[in-house]
């Protein structure tokens, strides 16, 4: 992402990275951070690719968390 902010196909494509599980713990270090937000809050993880992805690889520790009574975010720390 470029000049501290980012475009709408930049965007889309972290997001495909996300959905589709590839390497992308890859490139943190450990500690680092991944944050998915714009997620609705109660739904299954089983069949959501992204929520597939982040809480369950064993190299991230993810917690999913209401940023709003409506929306919810996880966040990811690589281990």
């Amino acid at each position: 992402m470029t000049g501290g902010g980012s475009s709408i196909p930049e965007v889309q494509a972290l997001l495909r990275v996300l959905a589709a599980g590839r390497n992308v713990v890859e490139i943190g270090a450990a500690g680092g951070l991944l944050v998915k937000d714009d997620l609705t809050p109660g739904r299954p993880v089983e069949g959501d690719a992204a929520r597939e992805f982040l809480l369950r690889d064993p190299r991230l520790a993810a917690v999913e968390i209401l940023t709003t009574p409506r929306s919810a975010a996880i966040v990811a720390v690589r281990r």
